[in-house]
């Protein structure tokens, strides 16, 4: 189940990270996937500020979504079924962390850092077989192809100039597309219907 020795099997994220997965039978032939991720955070760390120009904190907030859907078609009959079918998906993310000082901040510490925000979209075809080994549960394995399209704005960074005031630095973007295999090691899954 894994490449390390006497290690116990244990769930893990079928394709993108921290991605739900759905699936819903709409008959006997045909099923609607689809994919989710909802995720929104803000962590806050507080330092001791004995003297002028120390930092008092450090706040992180971050965002990530992530929707997916598709149609998945069935062929055969009995326990071991074979499936194809194709789905689309999108994504954002952002991140930003600000800094809080004691009085004005030293000449060159960083006061705002903002990630340029990110943008994703997938649209793949799949390939695969099911085996029911119980009712209502399966084990599957897919290969998936298809293209991606990811990109990143530019970064924004504000530090401090020693006299209160501050100075804005923009980094690069960037971008990248494929067209290729989106799992050559393939993806092996446990499905639950209920």
């Amino acid at each position: 189940m894994n490449s390390n020795q006497n290690t116990a099997p244990s769930f893990d994220w079928q394709s993108s990270p921290n991605v739900i997965r759905f699936k819903m039978m709409k008959d006997e032939n045909t099923a609607y996937r689809a994919g989710l991720r909802l995720g929104i955070g803000s962590d806050k760390e507080t330092f001791d500020a004995p003297n002028v120009g120390d930092q008092k904190d450090e706040k992180i907030s971050n965002m990530n979504i992530d929707l997916a859907g598709g149609i998945q078609m069935y062929r055969g009959k009995g326990r071991l079924r074979g499936y194809y079918g194709g789905e689309a998906g999108i994504g954002l993310g952002s991140m930003k962390t600000t800094n809080t000082y004691n009085g004005n901040a030293a000449l060159g510490e960083i006061l705002e850092e903002k990630q340029g925000g990110t943008f994703n979209f997938s649209l793949r075809g799949f390939i695969g077989a099911e085996y029911f080994f119980a009712p209502k549960m399966s084990v599957s394995g897919e290969f998936g192809w298809g293209l991606m399209l990811e990109t990143q704005g530019a970064s924004d960074t504000k530090t401090a100039d020693g006299n209160g005031g501050s100075t804005s630095a923009k980094g690069g973007k960037s971008s990248s597309f494929s067209f290729d295999t989106d799992n050559a090691s393939g993806a092996f899954v446990l499905n639950l219907y209920f």
